[in-house]
């Protein structure tokens, strides 16, 4: 049968029908039996195998072991629900899959990573430098430190030829070493390890790198091969300590690299991953920099030649390499998928019954880059005190700043198309009424008028009808906004590496989403029956058709499909509306791009720098930052984890001075020639050291001219002699390092007597907070920060003393009771003249008024003898102590008379020239070559009464230090003692004569201290350190006193001869007696060694309290002269006792 138009459509339309409900079946499955989505899940591995998330993209695994083990993987479905699988991931590949057809599944999974490569590249590139120095006298000539330990020699040195000479001072000295090295030099590792993983480059930390030995020692050769380890030429090396600057040896030959371990070291089943040494060789001749050798350290530089030649001087050689240190790490899986299925659920898109869903158009964009910066800088922000890529010290404090987009966002909005298909049918049913004319016969038979029959029918006829309506609606097919969740900085100078940095004021985004985006049809009207009467005339009615009647009437009766979109908010702003409206909705909005934060969201202030940070160049700086999902996201990637760029690198460099100082004893300073360059410390005398925590570092911000204190760990101070404390509590055996209080400016020591007169250096160190150990220090500050310590020294001079001059005894009649307890006794009264009534040091002695010098009328005590003076010819004895080392055999004491003539009423005063006669010659001039008479004085003499204590003690001395095995072998050391005392002691010692006085050691005792030594002192030397010098002088017995320089033989020339009452004679008044005292060591009597009232910078004589203006007993005031010691009476002479016959 032929099918109509319309009939043709209505198959078309239904066929069309089925198909789009056969696709909509495959998007859609039957209910009953619906699949949930899969769950992402990251996979946790034991901590023992090292594996974690890489710091720049938390989303993937890494770590240094071939194999990781998981921690315990446990899953549930849920009741009535089952999991089909597990897969694995590791980045986008799928490494595992379990088939699991369980509701639960628990265990752990072991996994080899895959192994990337990561490489250090261009370490070293600081370079390295080697000093040779040219001495005066040494041999070689050219030498240099550490010989043996970092370098050798290679080779004999260059001839003459080659390295050229140059003549100073009548001598050649080689112009250059002209000698070939092999240095080994351990360099840092200083940059980060890098891999490329998924072609994006990223760092490693070290505890994601393989250190296995066989690991490193496979990748990095020792041969260098122009890669492994590269010669830099012609690059600036520095030696900032000394502030010079050299160029890069060209020709330096790198041989051998040994990566993260010692040179030829093959034990060991690690490596370190932080340096590599470089034996590398050099040829040092004239491709070095030449310069004078420095005074003093704070001195610079000087190039060689400026000044003319030198025979010393110092030539510096460059280096530099940068090397490539090679590694592995291992990625690992990182995720899992849990793929469950369940019985029911439904979906947000349901097929519309009668209507069909397609997809339309999209709508999407994204901004998924943090455009991330930060910097780290020393606190406070916006008033930094130090420039961290300069420099900042430990205990100081950091802040890290990040900046970034306030969020991440990526959308996908989806259109959706409704289709409603409406079939229905109109069933009409016709009743037809005609009329059929009937023929009729009258009754007479003829035909008669047709009779009108009626004729009924009925038709039914079907209208089938197809109606569309359309729908269009927006739904977010994918969505997903991330806020800042935290920034991660990492430097070595934070404590524990990194600091994590969460927002502070931050609001992340209001977004909301509400999925109910739909397409509603209108309800269908259903097929419907009609009937209708239709008539006509002599034929059945024609049947209309109605077929547009019935479509407009459909259409009439079907409303418009009603849509809305899914509802999408964001931070008030309704991105897209979910309103109902009919057939199409407003179109959707993009969601808007991010602003910056501001710079106080990811701002962490307060980062102190620990102490156990040791001083690093130019620490590089890593950080990142993570955004996190929002609850509203949909169907998105979970956050991740960014790297943040170019963060500036730390410099962490603690700052110590040292401009150590001691005091100069100058008040107490008894050398005839002072050494201005030394400061004088005077032996069993305090002295004070300083050492301030200020003074001048480098010129950086923060530092330059200031106060350290804050980032000393310790003040040390090291003497090459022994020490106490000021108040002699604690003793200090010699090289010691004492640690001094950080805070304390001045600090009193005690110098032992015992010490050694010379010159000595005192060392100083001052050491940094985060000094690693104590190291070797650079000069007043550690400019260069591979120094944690700053040192200095100061020249010192231990010098002794001359002091405590006496007189002991007056060998005159009147004077013989002021000495002994009574006439004939040898025992003494212990009353003695002093120089004044202070001691060695100024402080009161304890004598009194009339015992001090000098001896004039009034100085006796005794009855009755107020107004006597000692008569020419007597002796005086007299003694006086050193400290020091005076114990030698040819040290001794040298006394130079002098004398004055001052009248009894003091008013006049003249130096004068002594005669005297002798048993064969008249007018001997004293100091004349015609003046021999010679001095003897006996030591152990019985009015001399010397302790036989220090007798013992010098003759034990003597006999263990001045005499070889071979000279007393056969004495013991107590016969010895005895022998001294009772025969050597008592044997005239020549000491000089009337101009001069010798006192040497056969006069000399030893008086030092004995008890209370620390056990580390030698007793003898101790006991050696005093002296006590023993000595008299008388003047000629009747002395001729003439104005000094008289020419006395022309004036008897030109008088007919001399007599004693010539007037030239001085006569009613005293000769005074003066000594010059000096101390002579080594028997150098052309440079005494210390003076007791004539030093250039002290008057020990003075000091202690010699007065220069004295009265006698009349009331006749006299002025002295530093060394007076007796006032003898002009006209009397020991003759004039001569009859009393008095045995003293």
């Amino acid at each position: 049968m032929k099918k109509t138009y319309r009939q043709r459509f209505t198959i078309v339309g239904l066929t069309m029908l089925l198909l789009i409900g056969s696709i909509v079946g495959v998007f859609f499955p039957a209910p009953g039996h619906i699949e949930a989505a899969p769950a992402k899940k990251e996979i946790e591995y034991e901590s023992l195998s090292g594996a974690k998330a890489h710091p720049d993209k938390a989303a993937l695994k890494f770590g240094p072991k071939p194999t990781a083990k998981t921690k315990t993987i446990n899953e549930d479905a849920g009741t009535g629900k089952k999991i089909q699988k597990i897969v694995f991931y590791r980045g986008i590949e799928a490494v595992k899959t379990i088939e699991v057809n369980a509701q639960t599944y628990t265990g752990s999974e072991t996994f080899g990573g895959e192994a990337f490569e990561v490489k250090s590249v261009e370490n070293g590139s600081a370079g390295s430098w080697f000093a040779w120095q040219r001495g005066e006298t040494t041999n070689p000539q050219w030498f240099a430190g550490n010989e043996g330990l970092t370098w050798e020699r290679r080779g004999s040195p260059l001839p003459e030829s080659q390295v050229g000479t140059e003549p100073i001072n009548g001598k050649n000295y080689r112009e250059f070493p002209g000698q070939e090295v092999l240095m080994t030099v351990k360099y840092g590792r200083t940059k980060p390890f890098i891999s490329r993983v998924d072609g994006i480059d990223l760092q490693f930390r070290n505890d994601m790198i393989d250190t296995r030995s066989e690991t490193i020692d496979r990748l990095n050769q020792e041969i260098p091969d122009g890669v492994n380890v590269k010669t830099l030429r012609n690059e600036d090396v520095e030696i900032e300590s000394l502030g010079i600057v050299g160029k890069s040896d060209p020709n330096a030959d790198a041989e051998r690299i040994w990566a993260g371990r010692e040179p030829r070291q093959t034990s060991g089943t690690t490596r370190s991953l932080d340096f590599a040494y470089i034996t590398f060789s050099q040829t040092h001749n004239s491709n070095g920099k030449k310069y004078y050798v420095r005074e003093h350290d704070n001195d610079p530089m000087v190039t060689y030649g400026s000044n003319g030649p030198r025979a010393q001087a110092m030539m510096f050689y460059f280096a530099a390499y940068n090397y490539t240190f090679k590694s592995q790490t291992f990625q690992y899986p990182d995720h899992y998928w849990v793929y469950t299925e369940d019985s029911g659920g439904s979906e947000t898109e349901e097929p519309i019954e009668g209507c069909t869903i397609r997809n339309g158009r999209t709508m999407e964009g994204q901004k998924m880059t943090p455009e991330s910066s930060a910097v780290i800088k020393a606190d406070q922000r916006g008033s930094e005190m130090f420039d961290v890529l300069l420099g900042i010290p430990t205990s100081e404090s950091l802040y890290g700043n990040v900046l970034a987009n306030s969020y991440l966002h990526q959308y996908k909005y989806q259109e959706k198309l409704t289709t409603c298909v409406y079939e229905f049918t109109v069933t009409k049913t016709y009743n037809l009424t005609w009329f059929k004319e009937v023929p009729t016969k009258l009754p007479d038979g003829k035909p008669g008028p047709p009779d009108r029959v009626e004729q009924h029918d009925t038709k039914v006829v079907p209208y089938p009808i197809h109606i569309e309506r359309y729908g269009s609606h927006w739904v977010v097919d994918k969505l997903g906004v991330y806020s800042v969740n935290q920034a991660v900085l990492q430097n070595y100078a934070f404590s524990g590496d990194q600091i994590t940095i969460t927002p502070s004021g931050y609001t992340p985004p209001n977004v909301s989403l509400t999925r109910k985006g739909k397409s509603v049809g209108a309800k269908g009207p259903g097929n419907w029956e009609e009937s209708e009467d239709l008539t006509g005339n002599l034929s059945p009615p024609a049947i209309p058709n109605e077929l547009d009647r019935y479509a407009a009437e459909g259409e009439s009766k079907i409303g418009q499909v009603k849509v809305n979109n899914d509802k999408l908010t964001f931070n008030g702003q309704v991105l897209m509306d979910d309103a109902v409206i009919e057939k199409k909705t407003q179109e959707p909005k993009a969601v808007p791009d991010p602003q910056k934060i501001s710079q106080d969201v990811l701002y962490s202030p307060n980062h102190t720098i620990p102490i156990i940070k040791t001083n690093r160049q130019s620490a590089a700086s890593m950080g990142t930052i993570t955004y996190t999902p929002l609850s509203a996201n949909y169907n998105a990637v979970p956050g991740d984890t960014y790297p943040i760029g170019g963060i500036n690198s730390v410099t962490v460099h603690t700052p110590v001075v040292n401009y150590s100082s001691a005091t100069d004893d100058q008040a107490h300073n008894q050398k005839t020639t002072p050494n201005a360059s030394r400061a004088a410390f005077i032996l069993d005398r305090p002295f004070t050291i300083r050492i301030p925590t200020s003074g001048q570092h480098a010129n950086y911000p923060g530092y330059g001219d200031r106060d350290y204190q804050k980032y000393f760990r310790a003040k040390q101070v090291r003497f090459p002699f022994d020490t106490y404390t000021a108040d002699r509590s604690t003793f200090y055996p010699s090289q010691t390092w004492i640690d001094i209080p950080v805070s304390r400016l001045d600090t009193t020591f005690f110098l032992p007597v015992w010490v050694d007169e010379g010159d000595y250096t005192v060392e100083f160190r001052n050491i940094a907070e985060n000094a690693p150990d104590v190291q070797p220090g650079q000069p007043d500050a550690n400019l260069d920060l591979t120094y944690h310590v700053a040192s200095d020294t100061v020249g010192v001079e231990v010098i002794g003393r001359l002091y405590d001059f006496h007189l002991t005894d007056i060998v005159d009649y009147n004077w013989e009771l002021v000495f002994r307890e009574q006439k004939g006794s040898p025992v003494h009264t212990g009353n003695t003249y002093w120089t004044g009534l202070s001691d060695l040091d100024g402080a009161p002695r304890g004598n009194a008024s009339p015992f001090t010098l000098p001896i004039l009328p009034g100085s006796n005590p005794l009855q009755g003898m107020k107004n006597v003076s000692v008569k020419t010819g007597y002796h005086v004895k007299f003694d006086l102590k050193t400290k020091g080392n005076m114990f030698g055999k040819t040290d001794g004491i040298r006394i130079t008379p002098s004398f004055t003539f001052v009248s009894k009423d003091g008013k006049t005063k003249t130096p004068v020239d002594l005669y005297y006669h002798d048993d064969h010659r008249s007018f001997i001039q004293v100091g004349s070559e015609e003046d021999t008479v010679e001095r003897y004085v006996i030591l152990n003499e019985r009015l001399r009464n010397v302790p036989e204590e220090e007798l013992t003690d010098t003759a034990r001395y003597k006999y263990d230090h001045d005499y070889t095995f071979a000279e007393v072998g056969g004495v013991s050391r107590e016969m010895f003692v005895q022998d001294y005392i009772r025969r050597f002691t008592k044997l005239k010692t020549p000491v000089g004569g009337y101009d001069l006085l010798l006192l040497p050691e056969q006069v000399r005792t030893l008086i030092g201290p004995k008890t209370d030594l620390p056990a580390s002192v030698d007793y003898s030397r101790a006991n050696a350190a005093v002296q006590k010098w023993y000595g008299e002088y008388n003047l000629p017995v009747d002395p001729y006193v003439v104005a000094q320089g008289t020419n006395l033989a022309e004036y008897g020339r030109t008088h007919r001869g001399l007599t004693k009452r010539d007037p030239i004679f001085l006569r009613d008044g005293y000769i005074i007696l003066n000594f010059n005292i000096e101390s002579i060591r080594g028997g150098d009597l052309k440079r005494p060694h210390l003076q007791y009232m004539n030093a250039p910078l002290m008057n020990q004589w003075t000091l202690e309290g010699y007065k220069r203006s004295v009265k006698d007993s009349w009331g006749n005031s006299f002025n002295l002269r530093d060394g007076d010691i007796v006032f003898y009476n002009g006209d009397k002479s020991y003759k004039d006792d001569f009859q009393a016959q008095v045995p003293h």
